[in-house]
């Protein structure tokens, strides 16, 4: 009989590149994240507690700011989920997308 060993905490992450697989925009992002995210939950591989990003600017890149919202009382299916996003936007920052 084989022996499946399990670590004792977190021992990796997901990345998503959207690039070319949905259409541009946070909503479509999250509305793919949440469909990626509940096929990976029913097979035990997912549960997602946290969603963070790093900003970006046009023309400029990234910005050296990252931000973060807790999973644990709600999904990424929930839609109150992006205003809430772009309610974390760095104020320093012009207002984008």
């Amino acid at each position: 009989m084989s022996l499946l060993m399990r670590a004792p905490k977190e021992s990796g992450s997901w990345f998503w590149d959207l690039d070319d697989a949905t259409e541009p925009g946070l909503e479509p992002a999250l509305t793919t994240a949440a469909r990626m995210s509940d096929v990976l939950s029913a097979h035990g591989l997912l549960d997602p507690q946290a969603l963070e990003w790093s900003w970006f600017e046009v023309g400029r890149g990234g910005l050296g700011i990252d931000s973060g919202l807790s999973l644990l009382s709600r999904s990424l299916g929930d839609d109150e989920l992006a205003d809430e996003i772009r309610g974390c936007r760095p104020g320093a920052t012009p207002a984008r997308r």
